[in-house]
C-alpha cells in the first residue's frame, strides 16, 4: 500500500515523509503531469526494438502451433490408448522420465507439439528422444520448438530437424551439430 498525501501544506508533507520515507507527498502546487508521474510505478520503459522482438516472437509461436499442432496431457493419453486413470501420466512419463517428447506453455497450458508423435505406432517418434539426449538440457520450452524449425545446414543442405524426423541418425547429427554450438558459445 502507498500513502499518498496531496497538501499545500510544506510542514504536513515532511512530517508525513519523517514518520515514513517510503511514503509520496505532493504539492498541490506542482504541475498536473508531475503529479500524476509521481503516482505512477517506476519501471523500465522497454525500447521499440525489445518490443519488435516481442512481436516477431508471438508471431512465430503462433505459427509454430497453427502449423505443426499440440495436445494436452490428456490429448497425449488418448492418442496413445492409455487406460491409465491418471490422464496426464503418459505425457508426464514420456516428457520427464523417458525424455522423449518436450513440451511448451501457452496461455498458462502445457503442450506437446504434434510432429512428435508417430500416428502408426501411437508412440514418440524415435528421432525426438534421440535429438533430446544429445541436445543442451538448457535448451527447453519455445526455444527447443523452433530448434526444430529452425533450417540448420547438414552436408551442404539446409534442412530443419523437423523436416528430417524420419531419419533419426540425420536429426541426431543435427542436434549434435547445435550442442557442440552451444559449447562453443559457452551457453550449455
Amino acid at each position: 500500500m502507498v500513502r499518498v498525501l496531496l497538501s499545500h501544506d510544506e510542514a504536513a508533507i515532511a512530517e508525513l515523509q519523517a514518520r515514513d520515507p517510503s511514503a509520496v507527498a505532493l504539492d498541490l502546487d506542482q504541475p498536473f503531469d508531475r503529479v500524476v508521474e509521481l503516482l505512477m510505478p517506476s519501471r523500465e520503459v522497454p525500447g521499440p526494438g525489445f518490443m519488435a522482438q516481442l512481436r516477431r516472437n508471438a508471431a512465430e509461436r503462433q505459427r509454430f502451433l497453427d502449423h505443426y499442432g499440440a495436445l494436452t496431457a490428456e490429448e497425449v493419453a488418448d492418442f496413445a490408448e492409455s487406460s491409465a486413470r491418471n490422464r496426464r501420466q503418459t505425457a508426464h512419463r514420456w516428457h520427464n522420465e523417458d525424455r522423449s517428447i518436450f513440451a511448451v506453455e501457452h496461455h498458462g497450458r502445457t503442450l506437446y507439439p504434434g510432429f512428435q508423435f508417430d500416428s502408426d505406432t501411437r508412440k514418440p517418434r524415435p528421432a525426438v528422444g534421440e535429438a533430446l539426449r544429445r541436445l543442451p538440457r538448457g535448451l527447453t520450452g519455445w526455444a527447443l520448438a523452433l530448434w526444430w524449425d529452425t533450417p540448420l545446414e547438414l552436408d551442404g543442405e539446409w534442412v530443419t530437424p523437423v523436416e528430417a524426423i524420419g531419419d533419426p541418425t540425420r536429426v541426431s547429427r543435427l542436434a549434435q551439430v547445435e550442442a557442440d554450438r552451444w559449447r562453443h558459445d559457452g551457453a550449455a
